[in-house]
């Protein structure tokens, strides 16, 4: 490893690069792995956090630290902000916290794993209401893809919501904000033939036009 004082870095492959790293200490492992001490997270030229440690792997094309403010009109001003981690090959993650002015706080996590014949995700967010604590909602996913050998492979996904605007309203894509989505699939693919079994069940959030091009009512269909 090469030790740096007084040092700047980016994994960022832009010429003006979107962030950087401005630290005391630097130690880089080529094509592996940064450890800095004194670290000011730049976002172009902005300085907008401080960690007295950080470790980030040079494997991992995302910015380490995420902040993207915004406004809607349900949720107000906010400031997304994201923390990306990276494990291993096909190992990584994000853990998130957002402040919204009308809302509240949002707290949020997703992995994805990798491991011999295996592959799949999982995430969630819980939304807590700052004006009335019986309107906080929360959405969770798990993905998973398995081959099991001779052709065959498993694969199952669950989307859950509180309620079915929430990631609609919230402005989230670890489940799809239009349906809820829950199956288990069995598949086989041989030489010259294939097949497969899938069972489960899906819920799709409808709009009823009101014949003025605007949306009368939303109802939940299962199909």
């Amino acid at each position: 490893p090469v030790v740096l004082k007084g040092c700047q870095c980016t994994s960022c492959a832009e010429e003006q690069p979107l962030w950087r790293l401005s630290a005391d200490t630097l130690k880089v492992k080529a094509n592996d792995r940064i450890w800095a001490w004194g670290v000011w997270l730049y976002t172009g030229r902005v300085p907008v956090f401080y960690l007295p440690y950080f470790s980030q792997s040079l494997k991992d094309p995302r910015a380490p630290i995420e902040i993207k403010p915004g406004y809607t009109q349900a949720l107000g001003a906010y400031v997304r902000t994201a923390y990306n981690f990276y494990l291993g090959e096909g190992q990584f993650g994000t853990l998130r916290y957002d402040w919204m002015d009308k809302v509240g706080n949002g707290f949020g996590g997703g992995e994805h794993y990798q491991f011999l014949s295996t592959t799949g995700s999982i995430a969630g967010y819980f939304a807590a209401n700052k004006v009335d604590s019986s309107q906080d909602g929360w959405s969770a996913n798990w993905s998973h893809h398995q081959e099991l050998g001779g052709g065959l492979s498993l694969s199952g996904n669950i989307d859950l919501l509180s309620n079915e605007l929430f990631n609609e309203t919230y402005g989230l894509s670890q489940v799809d904000s239009y349906q809820q989505r829950s199956y288990l699939a069995l598949s086989s693919s041989q030489k010259g033939y294939s097949w497969g079994l899938q069972a489960g069940q899906t819920q799709v959030l409808q709009s009823v036009p009101d014949g003025s091009g605007g949306i009368l009512s939303r109802e939940i269909v299962t199909v």
